[in-house]
């Protein structure tokens, strides 16, 4: 009996999914039903295609991330009293669960993306680990068992988790991370609305459907 391999194919755009679906069907995938448009909560509405094919097939590969500047963000805000929200789970493993994600990025609120590494300044958006920047500097408050040649610095907070897991929801995709990415940010209200901003660039933010500049906190 000859076996049967189905994938799901998801996509933002019309152009996106007829290049997806092409490269499916040049490795002998099949269209199984209508392209159908479906939604999430959280989340805008995005293209959905079922492939089918029989037998030993290959998948089309997923181009890496490349550097180009995302046209929107999906912002995921975590509320909690700041340090609360810091300090976290014990040794980092940047290894394998804590490793960072070149999609997910923060807002920079220390004066270096690490501990002695590249220089930031306040409201950059920066890639952010397993140590997000807060109001107090975590990045000091190491485990009693952390190698800091290896990165395991700071406390490990949940933030990044928590967008990793937001990124899986919302159907962010490697092949699409050009045009998608997560910021985490994690000051209250009243922190946001102390400091001025002014925009550096055409990226924006979008949350409920919404595009608003890039250094606009919402």
């Amino acid at each position: 009996m000859t076996s049967k391999n189905f994938a799901l194919i998801t996509a933002m755009t019309q152009a996106e999914l007829t290049r997806k679906v092409n490269e499916y069907l040049a490795k002998g995938w099949h269209l199984q039903g209508d392209t159908r448009v479906a939604y999430e909560p959280g989340t805008p509405w995005y293209l959905m295609q079922a492939m089918v094919a029989d037998g030993a097939t290959e998948t089309p590969s997923e181009p890496l991330p490349n550097n180009k500047t995302p046209e929107w963000y999906y912002v995921v805000v975590l509320a909690g009293q700041s340090n609360g929200m810091a300090y976290g789970e014990g040794l980092p493993l940047p290894d394998s669960y804590d490793a960072p994600d070149p999609r997910i990025k923060q807002l920079a609120r220390r004066s270096t993306v690490t501990p002695g590494g590249e220089g930031c300044t306040y409201n950059d958006i920066i890639p952010a680990d397993h140590c997000l920047h807060d109001v107090q500097d975590m990045s000091t408050l190491n485990h009693p068992k952390a190698d800091l040649s290896k990165g395991q610095y700071g406390c490990v907070g949940q933030g990044l988790h928590i967008a990793k897991n937001y990124s899986r929801i919302s159907r962010i995709t490697r092949g699409s991370c050009w045009y998608h990415a997560v910021v985490v940010v994690r000051h209250s209200l009243r922190a946001r609305r102390e400091h001025s901003v002014r925009p550096r660039g055409p990226a924006r933010i979008r949350r409920a459907g919404v595009r608003v500049s890039r250094y606009i906190r919402t």
